[in-house]
């Protein structure tokens, strides 16, 4: 008679390819992990980030056409590159705070300068 195991365990981390109209998809990564433990019922908890809460009816309605007993926990996380996902400032931009600044301290001279 075969063995089964009462709990189950699954991870799993995708970053989707990028192209050229979705260039910023490259420092974005999507986890997901899924346990389950024996249960008399379906008990299903789902962990999402706010941007994925919307998705959680699909979520559920997808597992519960495949499962009928267990507590499950699903949770999912989104990864995102904050330094890749900020824009690169133009000359022109940079030009702009700079004059900016200089008005300011015009007006105000014992106003610290700009400073990354």
């Amino acid at each position: 008679m075969p063995v089964y195991s009462m709990t189950g365990y699954a991870s799993v981390q995708h970053a989707p390819a990028s192209t050229e109209d979705n260039a910023s998809a490259q420092n974005v990564r999507l986890g997901l992990e899924i346990r389950a433990v024996n249960s008399r019922f379906l008990d299903l908890t789902f962990r999402l980030p706010d941007e994925l809460r919307s998705q959680e009816p699909a979520l559920r309605s997808l597992l519960t056409q495949r499962l009928k007993r267990g507590k499950v926990e699903v949770r999912a996380a989104i990864d995102v590159d904050a330094c890749a996902s900020l824009p690169q400032p133009t000359p022109a931009l940079l030009q702009r705070m700079q004059s900016i600044q200089d008005l300011v301290q015009a007006w105000l001279p014992t106003a610290k300068g700009l400073s990354v």
